[in-house]
């Protein structure tokens, strides 16, 4: 009887927590963490990545609107800089409220983009960055940026205005990660709001399938 050899090819497929799914077992650059803080008159943004490129390109991008990005400041790093974390100080912005993102890129022009955090100039401000998946059977992610530490309340309505959630949050000063499991809502579009106890509002939208 003959032997046989059997191969087992696997396909590894990773999400990185720059949101980006990479169908691949070498994932170039993974973002450690995002932070930021308001210094004076000038906001500050610090980062850390795992870095498998011998040259990332650094895109820093700020939004007054969390849709439209520009580039305000961009450069090179090898990978023996990689190692370290990175800053930025942005003396330029004006708007009240800034978004900001880090895209990382690759020689073949492939870039990564970062999760998106929010700096204020008012003490009292928050916003919800991003709702993620937009489209689930239920388990959301859900980003809020806080000028301060606060109380909030989440509400989440159905199309039609009628109320089908409500929890507390408890906002630490910068970004927050709120996990919702909304299993028991009835299918369509919902619209979710947040109210701090200054009542600044913030809304944002997903679909429940």
């Amino acid at each position: 009887m003959k032997n046989k050899l059997l191969l087992i090819v696997f396909t590894l497929t990773c999400v990185d927590l720059f949101g980006q799914v990479l169908l691949t077992d070498s994932i170039p650059v993974r973002l450690s963490y995002i932070n930021g803080e308001r210094l004076g008159n000038n906001n500050r943004i610090d980062w850390k990545v795992a870095c498998f490129l011998q040259h990332a390109n650094f895109e820093i991008q700020r939004s007054a609107d969390n849709i439209n990005f520009e580039t305000v400041h961009s450069f090179q790093a090898d990978e023996l800089r990689c190692r370290e974390p990175f800053f930025y100080t942005d003396n330029t912005a004006t708007s009240d409220k800034s978004f900001y993102r880090i895209k990382v890129g690759d020689i073949d022009g492939r870039f990564y983009s970062s999760g998106i955090i929010a700096l204020y100039k008012s003490p009292d401000k928050m916003d919800i960055t991003a709702i993620t998946p937009s489209i689930s059977t239920g388990t959301f992610s859900l980003q809020v940026s806080s000028a301060s530490a606060d109380k909030a309340d989440i509400i989440i309505t159905t199309s039609g205005g009628k109320i089908v959630h409500q929890q507390s949050l408890r906002m630490q000063k910068g970004n927050n990660t709120v996990n919702l499991i909304l299993n028991h809502l009835p299918a369509g579009i919902h619209y979710i709001t947040i109210i701090s106890s200054t009542r600044q509002v913030s809304k944002s939208s997903f679909i429940k399938i």
